[in-house]
């Protein structure tokens, strides 16, 4: 690793016997951030519409960066970043060959 790596530079270097880091390094935590764009406010402000067609109810595509976020849709991404830190720990902890609570309780998402 050079000079920085994020959680995706120890994700891609943790199954090797051996990591290589200059001194310098600063590296990534084992955590998993997500981060979507809203632009719903900012077409409001400027005045744009921006329509969608469904074929029902609630079918809309909860990513969609210009139409506000539903409880349900942050609930849903919640889960799916959950479900990314648990197989990203469980990998640290078949790799380093410690149980997933050892694995977890040194992770916390900290650099």
């Amino acid at each position: 690793m050079s000079n920085a790596a994020a959680s995706g530079g120890y994700y891609i270097a943790m199954a090797c016997d051996t990591i290589i880091a200059h001194h310098n390094t600063i590296t990534g935590s084992i955590g998993v951030v997500g981060a979507l764009p809203n632009l719903s406010n900012t077409l409001k402000k400027l005045n744009i519409t921006y329509d969608t067609i469904s074929t029902g109810i609630g079918n809309s595509y909860p990513l969609d960066p210009f139409i506000p976020m539903k409880q349900k849709d942050v609930a849903t991404l919640n889960k799916l970043i959950n479900k990314t830190y648990h197989r990203f720990v469980s990998k640290v902890a078949e790799s380093r060959n410690m149980s997933y609570e050892t694995a977890k309780s040194l992770a916390k998402g900290r650099i």
